[in-house]
């Protein structure tokens, strides 16, 4: 098993994500890239609503913002964060 710590944000205080999960061996780091960047965009979609963004171009930026990354953990330290 891959034991895997994904952290992100979308750039604005207290809109932090930090999550662990497991995948099995054959999980490849590109997978891996795209279920955080998938994680992040679902983290920033959800605190959208509290923004009032001026137009389409404000919600891009937003978008263009958010930030990702993963590094693979013991299986202690994810027993210990689930």
């Amino acid at each position: 098993m891959r034991y895997i710590k994904f952290t992100g944000g979308n750039g604005y205080c207290g809109c932090d994500l930090e999550t662990y999960e497991k995948f099995e061996d054959d999980a490849t780091d590109e997978y891996l890239d795209d279920y955080a960047y998938d994680l992040a965009k679902d983290n920033a979609e959800s605190y959208e609503v509290s923004f009032d963004f001026e137009d389409d171009e404000e919600v891009e930026e937003y978008y263009e913002n958010i930030y990702y990354d993963w590094e693979e953990v013991s299986e202690e330290e994810y027993n210990e964060n689930v």
